[in-house]
């Protein structure tokens, strides 16, 4: 039977999904990409992958200078579908670094982790600039929704696209929306937004998984990740069978363990690290427990310094075979991005 599917975008795994459906976000206005999906079944066998040619639309709006500012359907430097002309005029925040202080971590100080309050400084963005549109009923709907670009407590997603990359972080509004009329068909306005996360991060996530050869109770995989960033989080998500797993990532030479006695029995567990937020929860069938649990308890060694470096990362999973489970093996996903300063 089909345990999952992978969905591969330009020859590229970027995921595997339970789901017969699966949205492919992000990709670039105009762009032409070749996407494919292939069964796996629960021996880890893959089928043919069914491939399609796929073309995005092109943007309703049209670039004036670069870089380009995106939240939503709203654009800087850019004239949008109403024939509206927002120039960016100043720009805070983006193209100088945030505050970045070290990472803490009240556990494992013999693997290099140290107590504390640190954490890594907020990246405020500010934007300001002038609009000019072709009359003022124009002008009065183009401010109505500029207040409307980000709504309070709500995430949205800050891209910037410069001549040489495009980045991306996650942000909230900071501040209201301010706007000022020059005219009949002329306003300045200035957004504020904040990302708790100082890294700004590629468009396009990179997904890996690591398996056991039959038989065998070891798998790795290589990550390459661009950017400048010297640590970039990732999610780990550890599905079974396997007794007594270890991550560990050979460059650092650091390891995540396990408490002696884990056992993840088949594919319904699983064992979930972020490496930003440190957080860790175990998954088990619904039958058993229906929500996700904290499982910080089940490991033994989480370094605080255990996290992706810019460059070569070899990630190796090892464990033990589970007692009737031989034939089968764990799975470690990962998803990460490459992160700039």
């Amino acid at each position: 039977p089909v345990a999952r599917y992978e969905v591969l975008l330009d020859g590229e795994l970027i995921t595997a999904t339970t789901a017969l459906g699966y949205v492919i976000e992000d990709l670039e206005p105009g762009g032409l990409y070749e996407v494919a999906v292939r069964a796996v079944d629960e021996g880890s066998a893959r089928g043919p992958a069914s491939t399609m040619q796929v073309e995005v639309p092109a943007a309703d709006w049209t670039p004036l200078a670069s870089p380009t500012y995106q939240v939503g359907d709203w654009v800087g430097n850019a004239v949008d579908r109403y024939g509206v002309d927002w120039v960016v005029q100043d720009e805070e925040g983006w193209s100088n670094g945030a505050e970045v202080l070290p990472r803490s971590s009240d556990s494992d100080s013999g693997d290099g982790a140290f107590s504390g309050p640190g954490k890594l400084g907020a990246r405020i963005v500010t934007l300001s600039g002038t609009a000019i549109a072709p009359d003022r009923v124009t002008m009065l709907a183009a401010q109505e929704r500029m207040t409307r670009v980000v709504f309070a407590r709500e995430a949205a997603t800050l891209r910037v696209r410069e001549l040489h990359a495009t980045r991306q972080v996650k942000v909230r509004l900071e501040d209201q929306v301010e706007i000022t009329d020059l005219g009949s068909k002329v306003f300045t306005w200035t957004l504020v937004v904040k990302a708790p996360d100082p890294r700004r991060y590629a468009v396009r996530p990179i997904y890996a998984e690591v398996e056991f050869e039959p038989a065998q109770t070891t798998g790795s995989t290589v990550i390459t990740l661009g950017g400048d960033y010297p640590t970039i989080p990732a999610a780990f998500r550890l599905i079974g069978p396997v007794t007594d797993p270890e991550i560990r990532i050979n460059e650092l030479g650091l390891a995540i363990k396990t408490r002696p006695g884990t056992v993840l029995p088949d594919a319904r567990y699983e064992l979930t690290i972020d490496l930003a937020s440190r957080a860790v929860w175990s998954i088990v069938p619904p039958d058993v427990w229906p929500e996700p649990r904290p499982g910080r308890g089940l490991l033994g060694v989480f370094p605080a310094r255990f996290a992706l470096q810019p460059g070569v990362n070899t990630v190796v999973l090892s464990g033990g075979l589970v007692a009737g489970m031989e034939d089968k093996g764990p799975r470690l996903v990962i998803e990460a991005a490459d992160a700039s300063r």
